[in-house]
């Protein structure tokens, strides 16, 4: 289902949390990472110098603890938007496989290119969907958030091959991070305190 900017705002809001850029850039925030320090991907020079198959099995041990979270954390829905990063892309490539992918999903759902707009989904049947949006993220195509409403959590993944969590509730948060990676050995925490 489209979401509007103004419903996105409100959410966001709902919150304690903004769509300013400059106000999240100084936010304080949890994360994880993997520990190959990817950079755009693997068709960059940055980064870890690591082959395609291996980006997606790192992918994946990333993919499998966002699952992890969201069964932990009893999490039936989430929204796609670009949030505070205004754009959905940070690189516009019509050749890219994972842009026309994101492009096509968001006409699908009429998002406009450009529109602050967002979708809402349910888990349920749309994981492939998270796994869509990830990707375009750490490949340094797509610059989409996943906001878990229902927990108060603004996912923000980057072409770090990052996990950022923002959240009004950091400690609990943290907790529950740390909790999960106990599981995911490959998997690394981080905390941004502003």
């Amino acid at each position: 289902m489209k979401i509007s900017y103004y419903e996105l705002k409100r959410e966001i809001e709902r919150i304690h949390l903004s769509l300013s850029a400059d106000q999240m850039n100084q936010a304080s925030f949890v994360g994880i990472h993997h520990v190959h320090d990817w950079d755009h991907g693997y068709e960059s020079d940055l980064g870890y110098a690591g082959k395609r198959r291996e980006f997606y099995a790192d992918m994946r041990d990333m993919i499998s603890f966002l699952t992890d979270y969201i069964d932990e954390c009893d999490i039936s829905e989430f929204i796609i938007a670009p949030f505070h990063r205004v754009n959905q892309f940070s690189i516009k490539d019509k050749s890219n496989d994972i842009y026309l992918e994101i492009k096509n999903f968001f006409s699908e759902h009429d998002v406009k290119n450009q529109s602050q707009s967002g979708v809402k989904l349910s888990i349920d049947t749309n994981e492939s969907i998270l796994e869509m949006v990830i990707e375009g993220a750490f490949r340094g195509i797509s610059e989409l958030c996943i906001l878990f409403h229902e927990c108060n959590v603004l996912l923000v993944p980057n072409h770090h091959f990052d996990f950022p969590f923002f959240t009004h509730y950091i400690s609990e948060e943290k907790k529950t991070i740390e909790k999960l990676l106990l599981k995911h050995p490959k998997l690394l925490y981080y905390e941004s305190t502003n």
